[in-house]
């Protein structure tokens, strides 16, 4: 079989335990877990001699490398509880810019993209226990949180500006330090300037979302 650019950039070792991409393997980067991960930690090195690294504990994803998205995909689960052995620590390099998608949500994840430039993030429904710092924007950059999300906290530094969008209603809601408890139908909220300026987060929330946080840093 011939090997294609992108595959040849990428290193998979140790039963597939550790994963490398090698820099230059794109102008910019696509994270994709394609059907969740439970108990991430994700963050950017700008010392990171790679285009990115991944280190897993427990029955480890399937990789692939297509272009730019580097391809995460966990297998079934076989045996009961065997979600509690898994672990995954990803680090992102600073020199491209990334776009991060979790299809099927996320839970127990801490993801720190402080350091990066960021395209988009998106997490499918249920994404719960979730921690995310985010980095100053360039443009206008989506988030997007599928229904149900639970346990959600969102931070941002203290001058960008956000608009929030709820579709569907949720309950136990802080925007910008207004507890606002619970809101019904659709919602849309607003920081100060946020017509004003070129650079902001445009964040999209599903139905019945609860304990969820947007702030500043």
């Amino acid at each position: 079989m011939q090997m294609t650019d992108a595959t040849k950039h990428l290193t998979v070792t140790d039963e597939g335990h550790e994963v490398s991409v090698a820099l230059g393997a794109a102008p910019a980067g696509r994270l994709v877990f394609a059907n969740g991960s439970a108990a991430l930690r994700l963050r950017a090195d700008a010392e990171l001699g790679e285009m990115a690294h991944a280190r897993f504990t427990g029955t480890p994803p399937k990789v692939t490398l297509d272009a730019e998205t580097l391809t995460f995909r966990y297998p079934r689960i076989s045996r009961p509880l065997e979600w509690r052995s898994r672990r995954a620590d990803v680090t992102l390099t600073t020199s491209v810019p990334w776009d991060v998608d979790f299809r099927s949500g996320a839970a127990a994840a801490e993801v720190d993209l402080s350091w990066v430039e960021l395209l988009g993030l998106r997490f499918g429904g249920g994404a719960s226990e979730v921690t995310v710092l985010l980095p100053p924007p360039v443009g206008t950059v989506p988030i997007s949180i599928g229904g149900g999300a639970s346990q959600v906290t969102l931070r941002r530094p203290p001058e960008v500006p956000v608009r929030l969008q709820i579709r569907g209603g949720a309950s136990k809601l802080v925007f910008d330090e207004q507890t606002l408890g619970a809101v019904g139908g659709r919602t849309q909220l607003q920081s100060d300037g946020f017509r004003e300026v070129p650079d902001r987060y445009e964040i999209t929330i599903g139905g019945g979302a609860s304990k969820l946080t947007v702030g500043v840093v």
